[in-house]
């Protein structure tokens, strides 16, 4: 159980989160532990109570701390923390199961709430005043839920320094960082406490002594503290509780939730400086796109262009890999073998080849995932390897530059002294800044074995010695569901992946070991120096075989170039690709706007007298440089283009596009084929939304430019038009 207050990184006030509370429960966890089918009765203790709490966590409000006049707050008694918890846990449990028990009776339920209910008769969300009460089911499960508080917008006068959250972007969030956390984290929660021989082993022992102990709390209540008896009463407490604290540590529940503590700290943290940017933290334009890959060149931060390849040149790549997939197949014995390869280019996913041995089931959206968690981790070091290269040369006057830089400092004072023998050789080259003949010379990389201070303490590190310069590669194991299993949680396999980059292109390779071991991951070595001379092969074979290729991708990129006054999201849910095209003619985000404020400090000119003297060239920053400054830092932070292009609307043009992102979903549910095209306009511009099938439109036009209803419709046929012919 947590607590959190946003604090205030250069002296000024951030947004609050939106996110005001996180539970995870386990409901039914009693009666699934005991085997006689019983459950709690209503004497139960708060330690009974809290058992099926998984995680808790509660915003501290940035007025509490300020109200004090005392930076130094002292955190919040552990037991009240539990009380709370609990509370809510019962108040939630009954909102949940609240449309089933007032079913005949639902247009009694007071105003001052909506409820929405799924097919199972459950709670969906609940809207307050000033919050809303999302449940989130996870793992396909009656049993397993989130219940997370968020702060609804406000309608007074400051509506833009409010921290809200729309319930379909949490949802989305939620179950994307839940997803992450399972494939990295030893499985699905459920399937980990139904592991065999004993489902819920120890749990049941643990249940009795936290009974005994609440009767003999009760027992020992009933004493005078003078009788002998309290003496002996008290030293049976206390080995009660010593014995409930060593069974703790050896159950797996105790597992998960250290390391649930440990993954929301890491969720939440990103949340906030997402809020603090006004990058859209909870909204819809965020939170339900698919996470751009970050690309070491920083463009992830700007836009998501189209990547466009020729048919025959993915086909050739196509056939380069299952070549490599039948030569290194999965074996019975240690020796490694290729499960299956993922294909990026430029961050857009291309195909899957996998082993017809293998039976994990990795979905377009799953791949997506770890293909980000590990170009994050490719962009973090490449960001603290070059960050000292990629700062321009300026003078000391230049003091709205060295602003410019917070995120750079920021992830500087996270990762300590440590950064500074890193350098880029020993890291990963960016091989994008090579000419083209030079690269095509050489192969590619696989990423190596991040620095340890960028890893969590708890996380255990998994990688494979690589060459005679003592290079070792990545390579973290991530459970996956398998086609056995009759649902997800029943069965699960461990595998090892890795990334290989080379050109514009990211291979993330799943390697199968009979028993993943330390030693078995050296015996891989062999393996991965044979891919290293495959994937590149294949790649180089590839481009070589359509030389026009080059050609036509230009000519097709050059025909998405969007409009000034357009900002363009282009989806494709089932295939998790999109396209983000923002306003060219926008020059900064709504987070920056001390840049456009002093612009005058960009710009460093001696003065000269009566019109004499001599003139001096003016050292300024012109705006390709600033926005190279903005891409930087937004990336150091780990921030992408959603981010950014959420940062540059008013708070409106978000709350529009949740709108249209909300409808859009629904349609997609109910009739997924027929078309449904929305416009609505607002003082700012219009929001235009288009889907038929898997396709998905979204345009903001400046109403400076489309004035009326025809310029709207004529512009976005045409973006129609051209995303179909893709």
């Amino acid at each position: 159980m947590s607590s959190h207050s946003d604090g205030d990184d250069n002296g000024k006030p951030q947004l609050p989160s939106p996110i005001q509370r996180i539970l995870v429960i386990h409901l039914n966890l009693y009666e699934r532990c005991m085997k006689n089918g019983e459950s709690l009765g209503e004497g139960a203790s708060l330690e009974e109570l809290s058992e099926q709490i998984l995680y808790y966590h509660r915003d501290l409000p940035i007025t509490s701390a300020a109200a004090s006049g005392n930076d130094n707050v002292n955190p919040p008694n552990p037991e009240n923390s539990m009380k709370e918890a609990v509370q809510f846990l019962g108040l939630c449990s009954a909102l949940y199961s609240m449309p089933s028990s007032l079913a005949p009776s639902m247009n009694g339920v007071s105003t001052a709430t909506s409820v929405s209910n799924t097919g199972e008769d459950k709670t969906k969300e609940i809207h307050f005043e000033e919050s809303t009460l999302i449940f989130i089911p996870l793992e396909a499960s009656a049993d397993l839920l989130t219940i997370v508080q968020v702060a609804r917008t406000s309608k007074g006068e400051c509506v833009s320094n409010t921290g809200s959250g729309n319930p379909l972007a949490i949802r989305a969030s939620i179950e994307r960082s839940h997803q992450l956390f399972c494939m990295l984290n030893g499985g699905g929660i459920l399937h980990r406490l139904n592991g065999d021989p004993c489902p819920y082993e120890g749990m049941d022992r643990l249940y009795h002594l936290l009974k005994d102990l609440r009767k003999a709390k009760e027992e020992q209540h009933r004493i005078d503290n003078r009788d002998e008896k309290y003496a002996k009463m008290t030293s049976r407490i206390k080995t009660i509780v010593d014995d409930v604290r060593n069974l703790r540590k050896r159950l797996t529940i105790q597992s998960i939730r250290n390391q649930l503590d440990v993954h929301y700290e890491e969720y939440l943290s990103e949340f906030s400086l997402v809020a603090s940017r006004n990058g859209g933290a909870g909204r819809c334009l965020v939170e339900v796109l698919p996470v751009p890959i970050a690309q070491d060149s920083g463009g992830h931060t700007v836009q998501l262009p189209p990547s466009f390849l020729s048919s025959n040149t993915m086909q050739s790549m196509k056939e380069g890999l299952h070549q490599s997939l039948y030569r290194h197949p999965p074996n019975k014995d240690d020796s490694p073998g290729i499960l299956a390869m993922f294909t990026f280019h430029e961050g857009q996913p291309l195909h899957c080849v996998s082993s017809t041995q293998s039976s994990i089931v990795v979905s377009s959206a799953s791949a997506n995932l770890l293909m980000a968690y590990m170009a994050s981790y490719r962009s973090k070091m490449s960001n603290m390897a070059g960050c000292r290269h990629s700062i321009p040369h300026t003078t000391k006057s230049s003091g709205s530059f060295s602003a410019a830089q917070s995120g750079i400092r920021h992830l500087t004072r996270s990762i300590g002294s440590m950064a500074a023998p890193l350098t880029k050789d020993k890291i990963l080259t960016d091989q994008s800044s090579r000419p083209p003949n030079e690269d095509l010379k050489q192969r590619g990389q696989f990423l190596s074995t991040p620095p340890s201070f960028m890893l969590s303490a708890s996380q255990h590190i998994h990688s494979i010695g690589f060459g005679d310069d003592l290079r070792s590669i990545w390579a973290p194991r991530v459970h996956l569901p398998t086609t056995s299993s009759a649902s997800q949680e029943s069965s699960s396999t461990s595998v090892h992946m890795v990334l290989f980059q080379f050109l514009q292109f990211s291979f993330l390779v799943l390697l199968s070991f009979q028993s993943p071991t330390d030693v078995s991951l050296d015996n891989s070595r062999l393996l991965l120096m044979k891919l290293e001379e495959e994937i590149s092969e294949a790649v180089l074979m590839a481009l070589n075989d359509d030389g026009s290729n080059a050609a036509a991708s230009n000519k097709r990129v050059m025909e998405w170039t969007n409009g000034p006054g357009q900002a363009i999201i282009l989806l494709e849910r089932k295939r998790h690709k999109m396209v983000l095209l923002p306003d060219p003619v926008t020059k900064s985000t709504r987070h920056d706007t001390r840049f456009r404020k002093s612009d005058k400090k960009f710009t460093i000119s001696s003065r000269r007298y009566l019109g004499f003297g001599p003139r001096k060239k003016e050292d300024t920053f012109n705006k390709y440089q600033l926005n190279d400054i903005l891409a930087t830092e937004w990336s150091a932070l780990g921030l992408d283009c959603r981010h950014s292009l959420a940062s540059r609307f008013p708070l409106d043009v978000c709350l529009a596009f949740d709108d249209m992102i909300n409808e859009m979903s629904r349609k997609l549910e109910c009739d997924p084929d027929s078309p449904l095209e929305i416009c609505t306009c607002i003082s700012y511009g219009w929001v235009y939304a288009y889907g038929k099938g898997d396709k998905e439109v979204y345009v903001f036009f400046d109403n400076s430019i489309y004035v009326t209803v025809a310029d709207v419709q004529s512009a976005a046929s045409r973006i129609r038009e051209t995303f179909a012919a893709t």
